[in-house]
């Protein structure tokens, strides 16, 4: 089987296991740390949560691939120093020494429930989690220097609002002619402030956090929860809270000003483009630019993430200075790249509205197209977001952040994808001499104020800075995953990889939890209906009758599986417990019919 961390340069399990082995002594008395209780799978409702303790930044690399790529041969052994004893095999030195023949019947514990795995799966995930946790608590304590990041980022943010209210007051201190501007600058504000206040109350984060947002300091709450690892009562995660707010901050506001004030500078004359005014659209991509790296590094560098999905995420180096190279190339990248889209745009909205949003709805119907062609569906890849108005909307919402903030993220198979995101990339950036030339074709009233020369110059000034960037993010990063920003991976084709492979989940270790992860992806993603039943089918009662049940084996998750998986893959058991709460309702409802029960 193919590596499954990046682009095929990472070995497989089996040479991952020997540096940590060589990094991490033996304990002087021969025990191995107490093993991590699992993780409820009540407690993961979003697909890309973490688990607790797993939502920060490491500083050494943890990409380590899903499965076991390189076997030893039977009865063959490697005996080097020390020898430890992990489960059914000998951690002898550096490398594992493995039984002569696998137990009968051995089943993996940590949640696999029944399902027998290869004894070096289990040999990876029991290592995995007896070995691990001190290195990862060590690295998480190291993640501590990231607040200056989240400090900065922060300042930078409340700058781009405080200039943004100021920038709204000039314009009603300018007179009568600009009070439409003020109104509009005011009017976007105000809007993202009641949205974040209405995401931060159905998110269930309580009164305080949304009367909190209505004032605007709901990004200053979200960083000083992170910062000081405070736990929202509601039990949401701090850092999910935080990437939310940042995510709103950016699609309504940041981003419309930054459109809005730059319609309003190309038609202001040369004495009326004041410093506020530039100050306002810089710093609103700035805001954008900056929240876009510091985002990318809490994702990338999450334990979490990159044991769930280490074939995408880990391009983030372990050196804290190529780190924040990377970083500064995330940041001119999107910057250079925002500018330029939004100077092309002003161009063509001031002259002619209407081409403007017959040009912007060609672009989205595009893109959906090539989404479509790349995953064989246009559906959310989400759980309960994957009808067809809320993947309209979702689309549109990607739409939008790759006119704006084209976040590595974004390559993430079900979002835009590594086949479309960089084709896409450099489309934007031939295109947006195409729509200057276009609004300046139809500026018959000479609305644009600034030369032809100049629009040309700054245009190219700005996309040299996006591909100087991106060029710093691709040298910088792990040369592993730099692949995994083109080339051909859809999301179904990926979920097939990681059901067969991965063992690691925020909900349990072993290839049944896994699984049972993959399930909160949406159904349009799942794998065939013969592979689900062939996984349900032998296991379910042993899991139904095991005490206690494996930690992922909950309500909800049966739930899942009754509802959402059509009949042909549903196991017996699972069939026959529909069929008698079908037939009951039946009962029921004949007896009401006849009169014998009451109609409540």
């Amino acid at each position: 089987s193919a590596p499954r961390g990046g682009c095929g340069t990472v070995p497989g399990a089996a040479s991952w296991l020997v540096p940590i082995m060589v990094d991490t002594p033996p304990p002087a008395d021969g025990k191995l740390p107490p093993q991590e209780e699992g993780v409820d799978f009540d407690q993961d409702d979003n697909l890309l949560e973490s688990g607790p303790g797993d939502d920060h930044r490491e500083e050494t690399q943890s990409a380590p691939s899903s499965a076991m790529n390189s076997r030893q041969p039977e009865g063959e052994t490697h005996e080097v120093g020390h020898a430890t004893e992990v489960g059914d095999a000998k951690v002898v030195g550096t490398t594992p020494e493995l039984p002569s023949k696998p137990p009968l019947g051995n089943s993996s514990k940590g949640g696999v429930g029944g399902t027998t795995a290869p004894l070096e799966v289990q040999l990876q995930a029991r290592l995995q989690e007896e070995l691990l946790p001190q290195p990862q608590q060590e690295a998480d304590a190291k993640s501590k220097p990231g607040i200056m990041s989240l400090v900065i980022v922060l300042v930078v943010s409340c700058a781009d609002t405080g200039t943004t209210v100021a920038t709204g007051f000039q314009y009603l201190a300018m007179g009568r002619e600009y009070l439409a501007n003020a109104i509009v600058t005011f009017t976007i504000l105000g809007v993202g402030f009641a949205v974040q206040a209405w995401s931060a109350w159905g998110a269930g984060e309580g009164l305080g956090a949304t009367l909190i947002s209505l004032i605007g300091a709901k990004k200053i709450f979200d960083t000083f929860n992170v910062v000081y690892d405070k736990k929202l009562a509601s039990g949401v995660n701090p850092l999910r809270s935080l990437t939310m707010t940042r995510s709103l901050d950016i699609a309504l506001d940041s981003i419309p000003q930054l459109f809005f004030q730059s319609m309003v500078l190309v038609q202001l004359k040369p004495a009326d483009r004041g410093y506020l005014l530039w100050g306002s659209a810089l710093l609103c991509a700035l805001s954008v630019s900056s929240l876009t790296a510091q985002s990318e590094a809490d994702v990338d560098t999450s334990v979490s993430y990159r044991k769930l999905f280490a074939r995408v995420h880990g391009y983030m180096p372990d050196s804290k200075w190529q780190r924040k190279m990377v970083m500064v190339g995330i940041a001119m990248y999107c910057f250079g790249y925002m500018a330029a889209k939004m100077q092309a745009l002003s161009i063509l909205a001031t002259v002619s509205p209407f081409y403007t949003g017959v040009w912007l709805v060609a672009e989205c119907t595009v893109l959906w197209v090539c989404r479509y062609m790349s995953e064989g569906t246009f559906r959310f890849f989400q759980a309960g977001l994957d009808s067809k108005l809320v993947s309209t909307v979702a689309h549109i919402l990607l739409y939008m952040g790759c006119i704006a903030a084209p976040m590595p993220i974004l390559r993430f198979p079900g979002f835009i994808g590594p086949t479309v995101y960089l084709p896409w990339i450099l489309y934007t950036m031939a295109a947006n001499p195409v729509v200057v030339m276009i609004g300046l074709k139809l500026d018959r009233e000479n609305r644009i104020q600034i030369t032809e020369g100049q629009l040309y110059q700054n245009l190219g000034t700005r996309t040299a800075i996006s591909i100087l960037g991106f060029g710093i993010m691709m040298a910088f990063m792990n040369p592993s995953h730099r692949c995994t920003f083109f080339g051909r991976l859809s999301l179904r084709k990926y979920i097939d990889e990681l059901w067969n492979e991965r063992v690691h989940a925020p909900i349990g270790e072993g290839i049944d939890a896994s699984r049972a992860h993959i399930l909160k992806f949406s159904k349009y993603y799942w794998p065939s209906n013969d592979t689900l039943r062939n996984w349900l089918e032998p296991s379910w009662d042993g899991w139904e009758a095991a005490d206690p049940p494996p930690v992922w084996f909950s309500a909800k998750f049966k739930q899942r599986v009754a509802t959402a998986m059509p009949p042909e893959a549903l196991p017996l058991a699972v069939l026959k417990e529909l069929a008698k709460k079908h037939s009951k309702r039946l009962s029921i409802e004949a007896e009401i019919e006849a009169g014998i029960r009451p109609d409540i």
